[in-house]
């Protein structure tokens, strides 16, 4: 992956898991384009310990 973009299709490429509702989903594919953001840009993932 070159650009945000291109990640953005691919992680759009992978069909709805059975058994998991469309918000589940959509919330993996946000956490994935956030990943993605992240190593695009060199920052390592920004996330706060729980």
């Amino acid at each position: 992956m070159k650009n945000l973009a291109e990640a953005h299709r691919f992680v759009n490429s992978f069909p709805r898991p059975t058994g998991l509702n469309a918000y589940s989903w959509n919330a993996v594919k946000r956490l994935a384009l956030y990943a993605w953001d992240c190593y695009l840009n060199r920052l390592g993932l920004l996330l706060k310990p729980a």
